[in-house]
């Protein structure tokens, strides 16, 4: 969708990347396969989905757990997470995704650089009263996917483990699974300046909202989405205020 991930990748691959042996020589890592954990760039996220991710790991003793470390947030917040073997380094995710064999994922921006890199990828996301989520999901909301990469594609490319099914067994079970095809994600991203809304009816904007204060709950609009980040969708509804 033109995104700028795809020249970020790109760039990096061509001009920055490590060799694997440097990889692992700079961070003290054994020549296991790689894991890569990338559990959310917010202390709330971090908490709700680590552990979890950690204790599937385990459940494949052949490979290694290797955490991204957040911009912005102190190696002393992980200490509690790790001590059982596991690395966390910063400032490395474009190197850790390089060489990872499988990652395990938050939503938002990093499901699309896990897809450029052409690594295996489970979208993990645990939250509060995950079961009402889930049933909430299931007979109300109308966004199907969570994950920037589905969205992309409009279609389940990557497994994604949401609220109540985001469990211990059913993330050790997603990375015993064979490595998914990601070539029609990467060329859907390749196009520069593409917009997929363009393929899509133009909404029908109501004349008589003009304001914020116009709209009354219970009402039921078309809207043009702006913006996609990790908790949701900024749509723009006429009243010149997306929210």
């Amino acid at each position: 969708v033109g995104n700028p991930c795809v020249d970020a990748v790109d760039d990096f691959k061509c001009n920055k990347a490590l060799s694997r042996a440097d990889f692992l020589e700079r961070n003290l890592l054994d020549d296991k396969p790689v894991i890569a954990l990338l559990a959310g760039s917010r202390k709330q996220e971090i908490k709700a989905n680590l552990p979890m991710m950690l204790e599937a790991v385990k459940q494949n003793p052949g490979y290694q757990a290797v955490i991204a470390g957040a911009p912005g947030i102190d190696k002393d917040f992980y200490a509690p997470y790790l001590g059982g073997g596991e690395k966390i380094i910063f400032g490395q995710t474009y190197d850790l995704l390089n060489n990872a064999h499988a990652a395990l994922v938050t939503s938002g921006t990093a499901t699309l650089e896990t897809a450029l890199f052409n690594v295996p990828q489970v979208v993990c996301y645990a939250m509060p009263m995950g079961r009402i989520y889930s049933w909430l999901k299931k007979h109300f909301l109308k966004v199907k996917y969570i994950s920037l990469v589905n969205l992309v594609a409009d279609r389940e490319v990557v497994c994604e483990l949401v609220a109540a099914d985001m469990t211990l067994q059913n993330v050790a079970d997603e990375l015993g699974v064979g490595v998914p095809t990601l070539e029609d994600i990467v060329k859907e991203l390749s196009k520069p300046g593409r917009d997929i809304r363009e393929d899509l009816p133009k909404p029908i904007l109501k004349s008589e909202l003009l304001d914020v204060k116009d709209l009354k709950c219970g009402m039921v609009l078309d809207g043009v989405v702006r913006n996609v980040i990790d908790f949701g969708v900024f749509v723009d509804i006429s009243v010149h205020q997306d929210g």
